[in-house]
């Protein structure tokens, strides 16, 4: 969830910080973890690539991209101040919206992949045992990373700081998950 704290504060120079641009980044965020869900059942079944291989996938890719999140978000910021001086007033709202959800929409596929990915990598026996640990415990991260990103990292390393540290958080959970999972 750190990335969640930074993707805030890079887009609040596109949409800005009321309500709204905080709203329309919550509603991509929920929705790419849903439709990431439904997309990690797709892979597994219709890629025959495994529910392991594709979670390392999904990890891989997540830390990629939360490296390189402050440029794409800085390229972005530069490409919607080109398009606000040529393109008409009433339409700097939809350019916004569809910077965003570009921007976002993939990333947080991945992210809600990755919980019923686990899932699928157990057995039946301890998916049903470790069902509620995995879920509780994937959410306390989420807090947890959540309050270190906005009371202390984002203090103390920046954006840098921010992106660096989740990225290997992203890796180190790619590599618990293989070592974890049969």
């Amino acid at each position: 969830m750190i990335e969640e704290v930074v993707w805030f504060r890079l887009l609040g120079t596109i949409l800005g910080s009321d309500v709204w641009a905080s709203s329309l980044v919550l509603a991509i965020f929920l929705g790419g973890l849903g439709l990431g869900s439904i997309l990690s059942a797709l892979l597994v079944s219709w890629r025959n690539w495994g529910a392991k291989k594709t979670f390392w996938l999904a990890q891989f890719f997540l830390a990629l991209f939360a490296v390189f999140s402050p440029l794409l978000f800085h390229g972005l910021g530069v490409g919607y101040g080109i398009s606000v001086g040529i393109f008409p007033f009433w339409t700097h709202g939809a350019l916004a919206l569809g910077i965003a959800f570009s921007a976002l929409l993939v990333p947080c596929c991945a992210m809600g992949m990755t919980v019923p990915l686990l899932m699928e990598s157990m057995g039946e026996e301890e998916t049903l045992s470790y069902a509620g640990l995995l879920y509780g415990f994937n959410n306390l991260g989420g807090v947890l990373g959540v309050f270190l990103c906005g009371f202390f990292l984002m203090e103390h390393g920046g954006i840098w700081g921010c992106v660096l540290i989740s990225g290997l958080s992203h890796m180190l959970s790619a590599w618990l998950g293989v070592k974890w999972l049969r």
